[in-house]
């Protein structure tokens, strides 16, 4: 592509490399330059759709997890279980009593 930017074979294996790497936005910048060198390329255009779908759902998945992470998280406590605990022990003794009793 170095030497040749309009090459759409290379452009091609680059955007599905970065799209498998998970560079979404690198794959779809790629992939609007395919659409714009061939636009009746039938592979670019299935390829740019999947991409525009893909990083639509990325970015409002990031979006939602930043609203997340920005509300609350001051009440959010973190409970650790160090080893030994047997509290786990107690469900476990619970779910075999069930168990023997079928």
């Amino acid at each position: 592509l170095k030497n040749n930017p309009r090459f759409l074979k290379a452009l091609h294996r680059r955007v599905v490399a970065r799209k498998n790497q998970g560079k979404l936005h690198a794959a779809l910048k790629d992939a609007r330059q395919m659409i714009q060198l061939a636009p009746e390329n039938a592979a670019a255009v299935s390829l740019h759709k999947q991409l525009k779908m893909a990083v639509r759902k990325y970015d409002e998945a990031m979006n939602s997890t930043a609203k997340f992470d920005a509300s609350g998280m001051d009440q959010v406590e973190i409970i650790s279980v160090e080893e030994g605990d047997s509290s786990g022990e107690e469900e476990d003794a619970d779910i075999a009593d069930i168990s023997s009793n079928t």
